[in-house]
């Protein structure tokens, strides 16, 4: 180990972000899919499923980094911070993890109050540091080091400073075996495209951070990102080209059943069909 590497186990990194229980991660999913099957829009939503563009950002076998943004357009059939896309998101969150590919997640939309420790953008980036946290020492791994790194940078991560947590995302991203496909599903990001507490200049911060990191693939894991929005994005649209939009407009819909099961089945073919 280099003399100026910071080294810290898991288990104290656990500590100083501060997750109350690893089920709290979870309980966000098991929301969404308990009302599922009650969700308007669903239908357009599983069109998404069969589109090449869709399919190919899933495909853990095609070795490419990926970023998408899914425009809703649900306007007419919304109610609340949850929608078909965010079913989408549940599911491929929910899936049974292979040792090809693991899975980060987020749910914007319940995240939106300040005294929730997973609001806004640090909140976000503060869950998904948890989660590699915890998929880390799950491949059994104790020991992180983050070269040329200080004290200061644990204690920045200690108060949960919002670019040393983009900082820790970035180096925990880089632990994992280059092997290894990394999903990254951010639902109803556009829940953050405000000003308030600084929330849209801090989602672009991150954003940018996920695209950098995309476009460093042959340094490490591939990362595919997937991020919705219910109606439309006002803000991170602008930071991506348009082939990596799709926008699912009234009239794209399907006609097959919208039960859950039939979703279920629907996206495990698209993320294990081959190229």
């Amino acid at each position: 180990m280099a003399a100026n590497s910071l080294s810290i186990t898991y288990a104290d990194l656990l500590d100083l972000l501060d997750l109350p229980e690893p089920q709290c991660l979870s309980d966000d999913i098991e929301e969404v899919l308990r009302i599922s099957n009650n969700l308007k829009g669903l239908e357009r939503s599983r069109w998404l499923l069969a589109t090449d563009r869709f399919r190919s950002w899933a495909r853990h076998l095609e070795q490419r980094a990926d970023l998408i943004l899914i425009n809703g357009h649900l306007s007419e059939v919304l109610t609340g911070k949850i929608s078909a896309l965010s079913v989408i998101v549940a599911l491929i969150a929910s899936m049974r993890k292979e040792q090809q590919f693991v899975v980060l997640h987020h749910f914007c939309g319940l995240h939106s109050r300040l005294n929730d420790t997973a609001s806004g953008p640090r909140g976000m980036v503060w869950s998904l540091c948890s989660q590699l946290v915890l998929l880390l020492t799950q491949q059994k791994k104790e020991v992180v080091y983050f070269p040329g790194m200080n004290d200061a940078f644990l204690e920045d991560i200690g108060r949960h400073d919002f670019f040393a947590l983009c900082l820790l995302f970035e180096a925990l991203f880089y632990q994992f075996d280059e092997r290894l496909t990394v999903y990254c599903v951010l639902d109803n990001i556009s829940e953050f495209e405000t000003s308030m507490g600084g929330w849209s200049s801090d989602l672009s911060e991150f954003v940018g951070v996920l695209q950098r990191i995309a476009g460093e693939e042959a340094q490490g894991p591939i990362l595919k990102v997937l991020m919705t929005a219910p109606h439309k994005s006002i803000q991170i649209y602008r930071q991506l080209e348009l082939e990596s939009q799709i926008s699912l407009c009234a009239g794209n819909f399907s006609s097959h059943s919208t039960q859950r099961l039939a979703f279920s089945d629907d996206m495990q073919r698209a993320m294990s069909h081959y190229a």
